[in-house]
């Protein structure tokens, strides 16, 4: 997950878990979740092998997780989180390609003939940053950390092949195993897609999770929903003894644009944490700016601004270049000379709305009633490469709740104090398989 503000992000995960525990939950309507047709998820035979199954190999994927997580590696050097990958992927009998797009892993796994491709995707990437743990198996390498749960990600892929492999007569259909390097720095998935990831076999869905600040034992989906794009853009001004005065104007004028900025308080916090469990709310339609000057390219006679925008919908874009531009007119009048430069946008990861809906009865049935809260309003300030995927193969991706507060687990990615319920690794390896099963009977 693409995060720059670690700080506010952390207060901002904590509350939102805290939020979810309050009550926040689900409004998807009891006949929504019904178990249909002869979807596999309505047998509880299935459902018992697959948490069995699980159980069993819990430990020993565990101790995949902690090894990665001694390990971790930055975006594009995954060298040796690909060899493991791809070590566990052949002793499970799956095709394996490797060096895929950098070092991404792609793993096959065929059942019976017949039935559809179903992908799941994992990050595999670690930060350039520390987190603040006591644990025997921290990282070795320094200034590099699993402080976003890609190592968790990564597991729980491992587990559902191990699960799938070993059910692999019992289900038609292909499942295609994407792990995937350099997420942080969005590379990853444009890179895999040109090495053609998705083709032979194409997948007719594709799934991912992310770890959230939820507690063990709780997912979230986001029907229609997801997370915002990201546009930069760069403005030149050059001009006369008013260029001062001119900046700040600009740089006010510019955020003034945005129709939602970082909380300040906790208060605005809880606004966005409600509206985010609301269908119809502010978040459905916002514009957030960031603007700053760039020191080092300005100089007495030059001024450089560079930001970017964030919208919930493409006209949020439209608008905020309309905005941008009527501000910089407006400085000819004081003979300021401005130019403006927008960058390739980004796109947003919007889950599919149907699959998303329909993703809630699989899940449910093997982690309790209750288990999966619908969020629809976008958090504003993030984003994620999975978008590339989802705009080819209709798919979604899941919130994986980390937390456990009564053990001061707080799972909030990008922050010093991140750590990990390792049992939230056998819930989504449990909720993961039972989706994929559900999708592979249609």
């Amino acid at each position: 997950m693409i995060a720059k503000f670690s700080v506010l992000y952390t207060t901002f995960s904590l509350l939102f878990g805290i939020a979810v525990l309050s009550g926040y939950t689900s409004g998807t309507k009891e006949d929504s979740r019904e178990l249909g047709g002869k979807a596999l998820l309505a047998m509880p035979s299935i459902i018992e092998r697959i948490s069995k199954e699980a159980e069993k190999i819990y430990e020993e994927i565990v101790d995949i997780r902690r090894d990665l997580h001694q390990h971790p590696e930055l975006s594009g050097k995954e060298k040796r989180t690909s060899g493991v990958i791809a070590k566990q992927l052949k002793a499970m009998g799956l095709e394996v390609a490797t060096n895929v797009g950098g070092y991404g892993v792609v793993g096959i796994l065929h059942g019976k003939p017949g039935g559809p491709v179903v992908a799941y995707r994992a990050d595999m990437d670690a930060l350039p940053q520390n987190i603040m743990e006591n644990v025997s198996f921290k990282s070795v390498n320094k200034n590099v950390s699993h402080a976003c749960g890609h190592d968790v990600h990564v597991t729980v892929g491992l587990g559902i092949a191990r699960v799938l492999s070993s059910m692999r007569d019992e289900f038609s259909g292909t499942v295609k195993f994407i792990f995937q390097p350099s997420e942080e720095n969005i590379q990853g998935a444009k890179a895999m897609i040109a090495d053609e990831v998705l083709e032979n076999p194409k997948p007719d869905f594709i799934f991912a999770i992310h770890v959230a600040p939820l507690e063990v034992g709780q997912m979230a989906t986001m029907p229609g929903g997801g997370l915002p794009g990201y546009e930069r853009y760069k403005i030149t001004l050059a001009g006369n003894e008013k260029l001062k005065e001119a900046t700040r104007s600009t740089l006010k004028a510019l955020r003034a644009i945005g129709t939602v900025a970082f909380p300040r308080n906790m208060k605005e916090y809880e606004k966005i944490l409600r509206a985010t469990l609301q269908k119809d709310s502010f978040l459905n339609d916002f514009i957030f700016i960031m603007a700053h000057k760039d020191s080092k390219k300005s100089s007495d006679e030059k001024v450089v601004i560079t930001g970017g925008l964030k919208a919930a919908k493409s006209d949020g874009y439209t608008r905020a270049h309309k905005q941008i531009k009527k501000i910089l007119a407006d400085l000819d009048k004081d003979s300021i000379k401005a130019d403006v430069e927008f960058g390739k946008r980004f796109p947003a990861m919007i889950c599919d709305k149907d699959i998303a809906e329909e993703a809630i009865a699989p899940i449910e049935a093997i982690l309790g009633k209750n288990s999966v809260i619908v969020s629809y309003g976008m958090i504003p300030f993030h984003g994620e490469d999975f978008a590339l995927f989802l705009e080819k193969i209709p798919g979604a991706m899941f919130y994986l709740g980390g937390s456990n507060t009564p053990k001061n687990i707080i799972a909030a990615p990008h922050s010093p104090i991140f750590c990990v319920d390792e049992r939230s690794i056998l819930v989504g390896v449990k909720a993961m398989t039972n989706l994929i099963i559900h999708y592979l009977s249609k």
